[in-house]
């Protein structure tokens, strides 16, 4: 046989076989990409669920913890966060009311996720993130069972006492990140976790710009670039307010409220 020919051959046998290799790899082994409801627009706030899912590394969950920060009829719980925003929407006629879904199994994240580190970038630069945010979502709504695409999806990260982390969301995946660390005198025994908190990153989904100012100091708010004057304090985007010694603290979830700012960014309102 004439050797040009054979090494056609040859070689047409290693690309059908490179490409069978490859089909078994994509639909048997690799986890499939998420497929999200692009007709969906959160502004609107078209969700079923919310969905709670709470993950960790090498420090456990405890099920009483969990069991409380779900349903409890604390301030800081996720039922009432649930129900902050039903109540919220009805003052601009609207009807936000999701059923709260707890996934009360924590889930135990691989070490070649919890080893895979993040970035989140402010405006004094770009931090270290304890988790890659989108290994992790796109790990649980491909592998956890009764998590649904549709649904806007709260994941409670319990971290070590030694990492540094920031809460954020990400409003492609319908996801909010709450990063927590064990303290006795905290909501629930959770550094880093509240109601408030847990309302303001889920606000972001919808579109709703952060309004606080870092930093300890008056003002705590940003100004409307429109009118010049500083947003409310008690607005979720927000959420601070200056004690007597003129330090910026926080509010509670039962303090707060969607200002009309707000209730614009995220479609409840024209903008005008």
């Amino acid at each position: 046989m004439n050797k040009k020919i054979l090494a056609g051959f040859i070689l047409f046998f290693l690309l059908i076989v490179s490409l069978f290799l490859y089909l078994i790899f994509y639909f048997f082994i690799m986890d499939k990409p998420v497929i999200f409801n692009t007709s969906l627009d959160p502004n609107h706030m078209k969700f079923d669920n919310i969905d709670v899912v709470f993950v960790y590394d090498d420090l456990q969950w405890d099920e009483t913890t969990i069991k409380n920060l779900c349903y409890s009829e604390d301030i800081n719980s996720m039922q009432s966060v649930v129900d902050w925003f039903g109540e919220e929407s009805k003052r601009y006629n609207k009807s936000f009311s999701p059923k709260l879904k707890c996934f009360e199994n924590p889930i135990k994240l691989p070490k070649d996720i919890t080893k895979s580190k993040g970035k989140i970038c402010l405006k004094g630069g770009c931090e270290t993130q304890p988790l890659d945010s989108e290994k992790v979502i796109l790990y649980i709504r491909n592998n956890v069972e009764g998590v649904t695409n549709d649904n806007i999806l709260q994941i409670i990260y319990l971290v070590s006492e030694s990492e540094q982390f920031y809460n954020n969301a990400i409003q492609s995946y319908f996801t909010s990140f709450i990063f927590v660390k064990k303290n006795s005198g905290s909501p629930f025994g959770l550094y880093g976790y509240s109601g408030e908190t847990v309302a303001h990153e889920i606000t972001h989904i919808f579109g709703a710009n952060d309004k606080y100012i870092e930093g300890s100091y008056a003002p705590c708010c940003k100004a409307d670039p429109i009118t010049g004057k500083e947003y409310l304090g008690e607005d979720i985007m927000c959420h601070r307010k200056i004690d007597s010694d003129g330090i910026c603290t926080g509010i509670e979830l039962d303090e707060l409220k969607i200002s009309e700012e707000t209730a614009r960014e995220i479609g409840w309102i024209p903008i005008v």
